[in-house]
């Protein structure tokens, strides 16, 4: 369902009640958060999957620069991963909140280079949040400034 379409809670509460470790029912629950405006929960429960995943484990063997070139590849669910992307998209959508928060209140009167950074943020990612079953749980569009 369409998250526009989705506006009760309770629905991934009941997914997490039934299984607290669900990966997918997390990250659903985190993009309804945000959804709400609720980005403190939305990164709370996503950093909850991540822990639970075991994906930062998986990040941290793969990334040991002691970890031989010839090493065994690492059996994963890379579905996982998703939590991180969340993450940023969350971490994102909440800096830019704050930027027009800190707009609205400064009017024209604010410093320039605050105004410019939330400008720049602004014109190079929108989002469009999603809630699905079985596919990638946002779209994000990334423009480059001139294109």
């Amino acid at each position: 369902a369409a998250w526009r379409e989705v506006r009760d809670n309770r629905d991934f509460d009941k997914v997490l009640e039934i299984d607290s470790k669900s990966i997918l029912g997390m990250n659903n629950r985190s993009v309804l958060y945000a959804v709400q405006g609720d980005y403190d929960n939305a990164i709370k429960l996503l950093q909850q999957a991540i822990d639970i995943s075991g994906i930062a484990d998986i990040y941290a063997q793969l990334t040991d620069p002691k970890r031989p070139s010839d090493a065994k590849p690492i059996q994963f669910d890379r579905l996982n991963a998703r939590a991180y992307a969340l993450l940023g998209v969350m971490y994102s959508a909440r800096a830019l909140d704050n930027y027009h928060k800190y707009l609205y209140l400064t009017g024209g009167n604010g410093d320039s280079r605050i105004q410019s950074a939330a400008g720049a943020l602004e014109s190079q990612f929108t989002f469009d949040m999603r809630l699905d079953s079985s596919t990638w749980l946002l779209v994000a569009n990334y423009s480059i400034e001139g294109s």
